[in-house]
C-alpha cells in the first residue's frame, strides 16, 4: 500500500479542487487577454509561446534530468542530499534559480532578438508564469491535498513577477521601465 492509497478526498474538497483547476487556467488567460487587448499593436504571440516553452524546456526537462542523477539515482550525492535537509533545500533553490534564469537569458538573448519591447517581455512572463502555474500545481496536486484559497494571490503574483523580470531583461533597461 502506497502512502496515497489510504487518503480519501471528502465531498467538500471536490468543489475546491475544481475551482483550483479552473483558476489555474483562467488567471493566465485573463492576464493574456488583458495585456493583448491593451497592447495589441506592440505584442507578438510568439513571445507568449516562447515563455511557456522556455519554462518547460529549462525547468521541466533539463532540471529534472539533473534531479534524476542528484536525487533519484543511488549515488553518494543523492544519499547526501536525501539525508541532509539543509543541503536538499539549498540544492533545490540553486537548481531552480540556475535553470530558470539561464533558460530565460538564453531565450531572450539569442532566440527572441526582434521586437524587444516592454509589452512583449510582459507577454513572455505571462507565458512562462502561466505554464509554471499549471506545471507546479499539477505536480503538487499529485499528493491530493486540498488547496487553500490564499495560494491564488501567490499564483497571480508569480505571473506578474515573471513579467517584470522579463521586462528588465528584454528591454535591457536594468529596471528603469515600469510595469
Amino acid at each position: 500500500m502506497t502512502a496515497f492509497e489510504g487518503i480519501v478526498i471528502g465531498r467538500s474538497s471536490i468543489p475546491a479542487l475544481a475551482a483550483t483547476v479552473c483558476l489555474m487556467i483562467v488567471i493566465p488567460v485573463v492576464f493574456f487577454l488583458y495585456w493583448r487587448r491593451k497592447h495589441k499593436a506592440q505584442t507578438k504571440i510568439s513571445w507568449l509561446i516562447a515563455g511557456a516553452v522556455g519554462f518547460i524546456v529549462s525547468a521541466r526537462v533539463l532540471e529534472l534530468g539533473v534531479h534524476y542523477f542528484c536525487i533519484i539515482a543511488d549515488t553518494p550525492v543523492s544519499r547526501f542530499l536525501n539525508g541532509n535537509t539543509a543541503a536538499f533545500v539549498l540544492y533545490g533553490i540553486a537548481m531552480a534559480g540556475v535553470f530558470e534564469e539561464c533558460g530565460r537569458y538564453i531565450i531572450l538573448r539569442f532566440i527572441l532578438k526582434k521586437n524587444r519591447t516592454r509589452e512583449n517581455a510582459v507577454l513572455y512572463g505571462i507565458g512562462h508564469g502561466g505554464i509554471e502555474i499549471l506545471a507546479i500545481d499539477h505536480q503538487l496536486s499529485g499528493d491530493r491535498r486540498p488547496v487553500l484559497c490564499g495560494r491564488y494571490r501567490e499564483r497571480a503574483q508569480r505571473t506578474a513577477d515573471h513579467g517584470r523580470k522579463c521586462c528588465r531583461c528584454a528591454a535591457g533597461c536594468a529596471g528603469r521601465c515600469r510595469v
